[in-house]
């Protein structure tokens, strides 16, 4: 009776087990380890890429307006474009107060300075490869 060739590779197979246990351990261990490797670098390149993408969602542009500028305007100029998804008007007193918050500086002292910090609009795209131009089109406003 003759033998197929996959039951040839699985008899050599096993005999090449039995007669060097520790061989086969060693081999087997060293995929484990590999497979591992590659498994730990696979998941980690997942991750980073996953983590990039949400970072470039949360993305904001922050658009510095002039004191004299009307921000109503300049808002809905922006909020009409097709690439914005939202904006935020924050006034030059909201970012004094931001600012001396993330300092630990008491709100209440910053009073008798004089304000240096504009107001802006915050504009937050629909699409994060659109940033630059979005900002290119808030800075000609």
């Amino acid at each position: 009776m003759e033998r197929s060739a996959l039951e040839f590779i699985l008899h050599e197979t096993w005999t090449a087990m039995r007669r060097n246990p520790l061989i086969t351990v060693a081999s087997i261990g060293n995929l484990t380890i590999a497979l591992l490797v590659l498994g730990a670098f696979a998941l980690g390149a997942i991750n980073l890429d996953y983590m990039a993408g949400m970072q470039a969602k949360s993305t904001v542009v922050h658009v510095y307006l002039e004191p004299d500028a009307d921000w109503g305007a300049i808002e809905n100029t922006l909020y009409g474009d097709q690439r914005v998804k939202d904006t935020e008007f924050v006034s030059a007193e909201a970012n004094l107060q931001k600012w001396a918050k993330m300092n630990g500086i008491d709100p209440d002292a910053l009073k008798i300075i004089n304000n240096p910090l504009p107001a802006e609009v915050l504009v937050t795209v629909v699409d994060p490869d659109d940033i630059a131009a979005v900002a290119d089109a808030a800075g000609a406003l």
